[in-house]
Parts: structure tokens; C-alpha cells; sequence
């Protein structure tokens, strides 16, 4: 527990250091390692901040995966932040819990001397996590849409859920999925997959019919290895997952959350939010182009001949 005060102590050193800026992202370009690309990340901007009205949160990210969050990469959320500081004055900084449980987090949150360390914890599902005191925000501020994908040459009499029990179907264990997403894709008769990588070799060879994933993180994996065209997704998501803000009982009574609540709730959050993500696939797409696909392709393209 010594350590943790130490890391929630520099943490606080962190803020009040930065009491007359605000700490935000911007969108960059990063050239990965044996990959003629470029892929976005999130790096520190120093924004100063003029209003007199502006209100701090700071929040933990529960997962390091983008592009909900990420450690390596920071969030597409990043962007909506930017549009939540100029227009209602609420500035959301993003931090990591290490190796700390949520457990510890909560302490953190009200702690027994009165002290604050965090306010609280961003992108939560559904009860993933039960916690004696921590409230939803309601509403979500996103949601993690979970599709279909097949191949591009292969379509499925697919007209409800259950209809996926007729054929051979895979989930993600690195996919960013809530339990009861996995709880009734295995009583749909899923199996689970290592990694994406595995998973599109097992699609595309014809091991299996279809995979489930996340809409947006899926996607980015395609467009990385360069099968996103060979890719079809269903129209409308399996499962929906809403993605919340949960804050200790006294900090849901603040005044300002409420401003929040409206924000979330307004057709130009929507709009700001829809569209950064679009920007950030869009991304992919164009540093993408001229990725060859792995060599299993070859026993795609004799399938789809014969």
C-alpha cells in the first residue's frame, strides 16, 4: 500500500504542476517498425486554459486498448476531450492504474482522510465490475458495437442471434469484450481465438464461417495486415455494449457533472464523436494502402475459384 500512496502522491504532483494548463492530446504519425506506414497516436500537447469556469476531471482508464485507450496510443477519445473543453469547459485527463485493483483505485477515490487522488473511472461496461459505491453516468458516452465479419466471397441465412449456432463462428480473447458478450457467444457455440492475427487465418482459409469482434478495433487490425477489402461486416451489430463514467456517490451530486450528462446526451457530442472515429479509420485506410496480405491468401482466392 506504500507504494501506491507514492504513485497516487506523484500522480497529484503531476496535476497541481500543471494548475494553470490543461494536459491534452493531438493526433500524430508514428512509423511502425517493418511497416511501410503510418499510424496514428496520441501524443502531449500543452493547452493553456483561459476559462474561469473550467472543471478537472481525472479519470482512470479501466483498459489498455485502443482505441477505446491505450497507454501506447492514448484515445480517438482524445478528440471528443477537445470538443468537451471548448465547449462546456470540462477538461477529462486519462491515467492508468498499473498494477493497482480496482479495489485499490476505489480507496484512492475516498480515501479515509478526505484526500482525493481520482474522480473516477472512464469507459466501464454494463456491471463488468461491481463495486460497493461507484454510480454510472448516465448515459453512455459510447458504444462498443460488436459485428459479424465473414469473408467478402461467402454469405450466411443469418436472421437472428441463435441462427449463429449453425455454423462455425470465433470471438478475440485480446478483443475488447464485456462478459456477457462472451458468456453468450459460448452459449451460441463459440470458440475463443488467441489474437486477431489467428483469428483472420482461421476466416480466411475457411477454418470457420464468420468471427464476431468490435467494430472500430477490428477494423484497424484488417486495414494493418491489409485484408480489410477481402472483409464483409454485418449491417447492423450482435451485441451493443454501452461504455460509462462511474464516479463515487458524492462526486455524482457535483453541479457539473449534470452539464456532462447534457453534452453526452446532444446530437453535436454524437456527431463529434461519430466522426472522430470515421477520421481515425479513414487513417488506417490511406496508410494502409499497399500492405500485401498475408500469404494464407493464396488458399482464400482457391477457394472463392472453385
Amino acid at each position: 500500500m506504500k507504494i501506491l500512496k507514492i504513485l497516487a502522491f506523484a500522480y497529484m504532483a503531476l496535476f497541481s504542476c500543471n494548475a494553470y494548463s490543461v494536459n491534452m492530446f493531438e493526433l500524430k504519425e508514428k512509423r511502425i517498425n517493418k511497416k511501410d506506414y503510418l499510424e496514428p497516436v496520441y501524443e502531449y500537447v500543452i493547452k493553456k486554459s483561459f476559462f474561469d469556469d473550467e472543471f478537472i476531471l481525472q479519470l482512470l482508464a479501466e483498459k489498455d486498448n485502443f482505441p477505446f485507450t491505450s497507454k501506447k496510443q492514448g484515445s480517438v477519445f482524445f478528440e471528443i476531450f477537445n470538443h468537451l473543453a471548448d465547449k462546456e469547459h470540462i477538461i477529462i485527463y486519462l491515467a492508468h492504474p498499473y498494477n493497482m485493483t480496482f479495489k485499490e483505485v476505489e480507496q484512492l477515490m475516498e480515501h479515509e482522510d478526505g484526500e482525493k487522488f481520482f474522480d473516477g473511472i472512464f469507459g466501464m461496461y454494463y456491471e463488468e465490475n461491481k463495486y460497493s459505491s461507484l454510480q454510472y453516468l448516465y448515459p453512455a458516452f459510447a458504444e462498443n458495437h460488436i459485428h459479424l465479419i465473414t469473408n467478402s466471397s461467402k454469405t450466411l441465412d443469418i436472421n437472428t442471434k441463435d441462427d449463429l449456432k449453425k455454423y462455425k463462428g470465433l470471438y478475440v480473447k485480446t478483443d475488447f469484450l464485456p462478459k456477457f458478450v462472451i458468456k453468450d457467444a459460448k452459449r451460441l457455440g463459440l470458440t475463443e481465438s488467441a489474437d486477431f492475427g489467428h483469428a483472420f487465418e482461421d476466416l480466411f482459409t475457411g477454418r470457420v464461417d464468420f468471427i464476431v469482434a468490435s467494430n472500430y478495433l477490428s477494423q484497424i487490425e484488417l486495414y494493418k495486415v491489409g485484408l480489410r477489402a477481402y472483409a464483409r461486416y454485418s449491417q447492423n451489430p450482435i451485441w451493443s455494449a454501452p461504455l460509462f463514467l462511474k464516479f463515487p456517490p458524492k462526486m455524482m451530486k457535483h453541479p457539473r457533472l449534470e452539464s456532462l450528462k447534457k453534452y453526452f446526451k446532444s446530437a453535436e457530442y454524437k456527431q463529434v464523436r461519430d466522426k472522430a472515429f470515421e477520421t481515425l479509420l479513414e487513417r488506417y485506410r490511406e496508410n494502409t494502402k499497399g500492405i500485401v496480405p498475408p500469404t494464407y491468401m493464396n488458399t482464400y482466392q482457391s477457394l472463392i475459384n472453385q
